[in-house]
């Protein structure tokens, strides 16, 4: 299925690594800078969400799932796994590409993956404050974010779950309880929204509804 994810707050998808010793904690981008989401990051917060979406049902007496299709969607260790993950890309990624190689064979001097870069992210510093209400010495970070409302897209291929309607309910159900990704989730960023068929969520809500 063709799946969207929007960015509805600045959003770090980390690399684990700095650029240059100008940002701390940088982002993740392809080789001409445009980011992307990796797949795994995506496979990731949605096993989480698929845990948080049984406690739910559960505490509301609908007791449709358990944590063995969570096993059995995703896979156990990551193995064996009923869903294969894309890389998420921006909104016309292709298209976007092709005109950042032209720009840059044209005027390498003005557009090149860091002037991509800051096109599409923004950097933001923090420091840690004492008790005293004082900076501490040393804790000046730097980091690269998203920016709101960029919107990525990608493919969730299932392996036999499309007449599943547990497995495949559970997913559905996973993502639409997806509210953040990435590093900063506690501090109010990474807020995301998946946007799926229309569809696919009805039979999600019917399957859990008994319908």
């Amino acid at each position: 299925m063709d799946v969207k994810i929007k960015l509805l707050s600045p959003t770090i998808i980390s690399n684990g690594e700095g650029w240059a010793s100008i940002v701390d904690l940088d982002i993740v981008f392809d080789d001409v800078g445009l980011p992307f989401i990796p797949a795994r990051r995506i496979k990731g917060v949605l096993r989480e969400s698929a845990f948080e979406v049984i406690n739910m049902t559960n505490f509301s007496g609908i007791n449709k799932f358990s944590e063995s299709d969570i096993n059995d969607l995703f896979g156990k260790n990551w193995l064996n796994a009923k869903i294969i993950i894309d890389n998420f890309m921006m909104n016309s990624y292709e298209e976007y590409r092709k005109w950042v190689i032209w720009l840059n064979l044209k005027h390498p001097e003005i557009f090149n993956s860091a002037s991509i870069q800051k096109s599409f992210t923004v950097i933001r510093t923090s420091t840690t404050v004492d008790e005293r209400g004082i900076s501490e010495e040393g804790s000046l970070r730097t980091v690269r974010m998203l920016r709101r409302g960029l919107e990525f897209e990608g493919t969730i291929s299932t392996v036999d779950i499309e007449n599943d309607e547990k497995l495949y309910s559970l997913l559905i159900l996973s993502m639409l309880n997806v509210r953040r990704i990435g590093t900063g989730r506690n501090r109010g960023f990474g807020n995301i929204k998946f946007i799926i068929k229309d569809e696919s969520k009805e039979k999600a809500l019917n399957f859990i509804k008994g319908e």
